[in-house]
C-alpha cells in the first residue's frame, strides 16, 4: 500500500473513531480520545476598590468603619485635635498609631514631652540646657535661609540643616541663642547630641509646616497593595528621654589594639550632631564610612588607654573583628536616645499591622508637597 493510500486510510479511521465517540460507541481496536467538556467561564473578581475619600466605601477586610483612620472619632484614643491645628485634608489618609494599634507605648509621646530635649547640652560649666524656644518661622526667616542657600549652592545638604536648627530656635536653656552670631550657632548646633538636634528639627518643621508628614506610596507587605498619600503625625512619635548623660560598658571578644596594649573593655555614649557635619556626602551611603564616624565619636573611653581623648584610626580597627565593631556601633546606636523615627498603624485594606520608617531628610521633610 502505498504512502498516500496509508494515510487516506488512517484519515478516514481517525474520522470515523471521532463519530463513534460522538454516539457513544466503541471501535474494536482503540481507545476513544477523551472527551471534550467546555471550561466554565472564570469567576469574575471584585473590583478593587479606590481609595476615594468623597464616599463611603466598604473596603475588603473584616470590619471595615471607614476608609481611613481618623482618631477625632473617638478623643478618648490618642491626642485630640483642636481648632488651631486645622482639619484633615480630604485626600489625604491618616493613619494614627494611638488608635490603629492599640498597645502601650514604651516611651512618651513627641506631644507629650514638649520642647524638652532628649539629653540635654551641657556647657562649659557642667549645667545642662533642657528645655528650648523656637524662632518663629516668618518670611524673613525664609527669606534669609533662601539666600544662604543661593549663596553656597555646593553646601552639603546635612551642614544647611545645621543652619535651619540654629535659625529656628531662639533660646536653649539660659543661652539666647538668637543674640549669637551664625558661627556661633553652627558651634552650638555641631555640639548638641545627635538626637538632641533632631528633635528640634523635628519641631521646627512642626512649627513651620504643621504636625503632619505625607510620605511617598508603598505597598503593604501583606496583602501587596499600595498605600497612598499616607501623612504620619509627627506629634506621636514616641520620645525616649534620660536625665543623665547615657554611658554602656561593653566587653570585645577579640579586643582592640590601642597604645600597643590589646584591650577588651570600651564605654560608650550618644554621638553628637556633629557626625552630620562632615563634607563626604556618601557616609549614610557607606556603611565603612558610616561606621568609623559613629565609633569616633561614640567611644568615650577605652580602659587601660592613657587618659584623655581616644583618637581612633583605620589601624586600631584592623587590629578588630567586624564582630566587635558592629557590637559597638548598636550599642552606641542604643544611647541615642530622642524620637523613635518611625510609627506603627494598620493597612487600610488588610487591616494587618505595619512600621513605617518616616525620612527626615531636609528634601523630604520640608518639601511643599510633604504637609
Amino acid at each position: 500500500m502505498s504512502t498516500k493510500a496509508k494515510k487516506k486510510k488512517l484519515d478516514s479511521l481517525t474520522t470515523a473513531r471521532y463519530k463513534d465517540h460522538k454516539e457513544g460507541k466503541t471501535r474494536k481496536g482503540g481507545v476513544n480520545s477523551p472527551p471534550k467538556t467546555k471550561r466554565p467561564p472564570p469567576p469574575k473578581s471584585e473590583p478593587i476598590p479606590k481609595l476615594d475619600h468623597n464616599s463611603n466605601i466598604n473596603f475588603p477586610q473584616e470590619s471595615p468603619e471607614h476608609d481611613y483612620i481618623d482618631f477625632r472619632k473617638d478623643p478618648n484614643k490618642g491626642i485630640a485635635y483642636d481648632d488651631l491645628l486645622g482639619e484633615i485634608p480630604n485626600d489625604l489618609v491618616k493613619l494614627d498609631p494611638s488608635e490603629a494599634i492599640e498597645k502601650a507605648t514604651e516611651y512618651p509621646l513627641l506631644s507629650e514631652v514638649g520642647k524638652v530635649l532628649p539629653i540635654g547640652f551641657v556647657d562649659q560649666n557642667d549645667d545642662k540646657h533642657r528645655d528650648f524656644v523656637l524662632t518663629e518661622w516668618n518670611w524673613d526667616m525664609e527669606e534669609k535661609l533662601g539666600k544662604l542657600m543661593e549663596d553656597n549652592p555646593e553646601m552639603p545638604i546635612n551642614q544647611y540643616v545645621s543652619e535651619v536648627i540654629g535659625h529656628g530656635i531662639s533660646s536653649l536653656g539660659k543661652i539666647e541663642v538668637s543674640k549669637m552670631k551664625r558661627s556661633q550657632k553652627r558651634l552650638l548646633v555641631r555640639n548638641l547630641y545627635f538626637s538632641d538636634a533632631l528633635y528640634i528639627y523635628i519641631h521646627i518643621r512642626i512649627n513651620s509646616l504643621g504636625h503632619y508628614l505625607k510620605t511617598d506610596k508603598f505597598k503593604c507587605l501583606y496583602c501587596k497593595k499600595d498605600i497612598l498619600n499616607f501623612a504620619a503625625d509627627l506629634r506621636t512619635l514616641e520620645v525616649k528621654s534620660y536625665d543623665d548623660i547615657p554611658s554602656r560598658e561593653v566587653v570585645l571578644e577579640k579586643g582592640i589594639m590601642y597604645a600597643n596594649k590589646l584591650l577588651t573593655k570600651v564605654t560608650v555614649g550618644p554621638i553628637r550632631w556633629a557626625f552630620m557635619e562632615t563634607d563626604d556626602r556618601n557616609i549614610l551611603l557607606n556603611s565603612a564610612k558610616f561606621k568609623m564616624a559613629t565609633l569616633k565619636q561614640g567611644i568615650t573611653k577605652i580602659e587601660g588607654a592613657p587618659e584623655g581623648p581616644i583618637y581612633l584610626t583605620k589601624e586600631h580597627l584592623n587590629t578588630m573583628s567586624m564582630r566587635d565593631i558592629n557590637k559597638l556601633v548598636d550599642e552606641i546606636d542604643q544611647c541615642a536616645g530622642g524620637a523613635v523615627m518611625e510609627i506603627t498603624s494598620k493597612c487600610p485594606y488588610c487591616n494587618e499591622a505595619f512600621d513605617q520608617a518616616i525620612n527626615w531628610g531636609y528634601d523630604d521633610f520640608f518639601a511643599p508637597s510633604s504637609h
